[in-house]
């Protein structure tokens, strides 16, 4: 069952009582993006910010619609509420200093330095949960989501890829500013592993058991795609790069999404294997090694055989953080509280962002 959020959020908070570093959750609207992300994670949240700056305007940085960049907020009437949670040291229990946090900021002044463009934010991260996530195949058409799978990952590479950008979801964001700062930047003599945010029981978990061997092993639909690739001899070659289909045609954005409401199903079925979900398995070699090719190219996987980037692959799900990860599973945060805020749609413009977090 869903956690309520004001069960575990209690307190009401204001603006001035953000601090810069801290964790903002929203709570789920209507899109279909929104709606499908809540039900694979059975939460009632669907997005996540970080709270940037307090002057010289108080702003969040995230990955929405118009990229990876900083947005202004304020208060209104009607607008999302959001739950607040804050990093403290788990040694201690205290909160960190502003000038501890200061890495994870500039960690993040750096993406949004960047101008990056993800307009497919909500539907990669629906896409990366399908994936990775443990997602009964009675919830969709196995053969419609694997081909919308397909056409969001082309567009994806198409746009993102093939310009130096590597997409992250809105709540990877957030995780991988804490990430980089306990990292140290790049300087490992600058590394504070304290600041790694600490996630148990996540909605995306790591498959660490060698080559799948048997049915029952399969958990996400990912395995089972990496297990029909065993079965059926697909990793006997070398990966090729791909080739343009010049008849195959780019989708938009609604389009794409198109394809994932056809594909979910509306009240569900039985529960059933993934490989009992495709009548005709001879059907999905292409589709199942056309989309391991995808994803390894999107993810910068480097690799030859299938059977290798299966478990490079597997390595790396542990990356792919939910909002409701962030609101509920992290086990080094402390929950602030819960306000309604509205976030701007214009990008924060570059005289109102703050240079303190630069170099």
């Amino acid at each position: 069952m869903a956690k309520k959020p004001l069960d575990y959020y209690k307190k009401e908070i204001t603006l001035q009582d953000l601090k810069p570093g801290d964790i903002l959750i929203f709570k789920g609207d209507k899109s279909f993006a929104s709606q499908k992300i809540m039900q694979l994670t059975d939460s009632m949240v669907s997005h996540s910010a970080l709270y940037f700056q307090d002057d010289p305007i108080k702003a969040l940085a995230d990955s929405g619609e118009k990229g990876l960049h900083a947005h202004a907020i304020g208060t209104e009437k009607n607008t999302r509420q959001i739950y607040v949670s804050r990093i403290k040291d788990s040694e201690t229990g205290k909160f960190f200093s502003d000038s501890a946090l200061y890495p994870v900021l500039h960690a993040a002044k750096g993406y949004i330095d960047q101008d990056l463009r993800y307009p497919y934010g909500d539907l990669l991260a629906l896409a990366l949960l399908i994936l990775f996530g443990k997602v009964s195949p009675s919830v969709f058409d196995l053969g419609k989501i694997t081909k919308a799978l397909i056409a969001l990952f082309k567009v994806l590479i198409d746009e993102t890829i093939y310009h130096g950008q590597h997409p992250m979801v809105c709540s990877s964001f957030v995780y991988q500013c804490y990430q980089d700062a306990a990292n140290g930047n790049g300087d490992p003599s600058k590394a504070n592993k304290k600041l790694k945010l600490q996630i148990e029981n996540g909605d995306i978990k790591s498959v660490k058991q060698g080559a799948l061997t048997q049915e029952n092993d399969v958990q996400t639909l990912f395995d089972w795609y990496a297990q029909h690739a065993i079965n059926n001899n697909l990793d006997s070659q070398v990966l090729a790069e791909l080739e343009e289909d010049e008849a195959e045609e780019k989708l938009t954005k609604e389009q794409i999404e198109a394809l994932f409401e056809d594909a979910f199903l509306e009240n569900g079925k039985e529960s059933v294997a993934f490989s009992a979900a495709f009548p005709k398995i001879s059907d999905m070699n292409p589709l199942v090694k056309k989309i391991l090719k995808l994803v390894a190219k999107f993810l910068k996987i480097p690799g030859e055989k299938i059977s290798e980037l299966i478990e490079k692959l597997r390595d790396m799900q542990s990356l792919f953080v939910t909002p409701n990860d962030l609101g509920f599973n992290v086990t080094n945060t402390e929950k602030i509280g819960y306000l309604s805020i509205e976030r701007k749609d214009d990008n924060l413009e570059g005289d109102q962002i703050t240079t303190k977090y630069n170099d």
